[in-house]
C-alpha cells in the first residue's frame, strides 16, 4: 500500500519502505495530470516499492525557469519523504519529451 499526497505541484506516491525514488516530468501535452497519464508506469513502479514524484505543470517558453521550479519542488518533496522514512532513497529522473529537457536543464 502506498501513501498518496500532493506537495505543491508534485504528486507523491510513497510505499511504506521505498527502495528508490523516481522523479517524473511528463511531455508538454500531458503534463498537467501526470498521475493519470502515466498511471500504468507509476503503478508498476509502486508494485516494485519505488516512491514516485511526478510534477504537474503548464508548459511555457521559458524552459530554464520551469526546470529550476521543478527541481526546487522535487527537492522539497524529497526532504518531506526523508522525514517520513528516515532517509532519501537513491533516485532517478525520468522525463518524456519536454520533461526530459527540463530534467537536463535542472541544477
Amino acid at each position: 500500500m502506498s501513501t498518496v499526497r500532493r506537495i505543491n505541484d508534485v504528486f507523491c506516491q510513497w510505499p511504506s519502505r521505498p527502495v528508490g525514488l523516481v522523479e517524473i516530468i511528463g511531455g508538454s501535452y500531458i503534463s498537467i495530470k501526470p498521475e493519470i497519464t502515466y498511471k500504468r508506469l507509476i503503478s508498476g513502479l509502486l508494485e516494485k516499492n519505488f516512491a514516485v514524484h511526478s510534477w504537474s505543470y503548464i508548459p511555457n517558453f521559458d524552459h530554464q525557469i520551469q526546470a529550476n521550479h521543478a527541481w526546487k519542488q522535487f527537492r522539497l518533496s524529497r526532504n518531506i519523504l526523508k522525514k517520513r522514512v528516515g532517509f532519501i532513497p537513491k533516485s532517478i529522473r525520468l522525463g518524456h519529451s519536454l520533461g526530459c529537457k527540463l530534467h537536463l536543464l535542472a541544477p
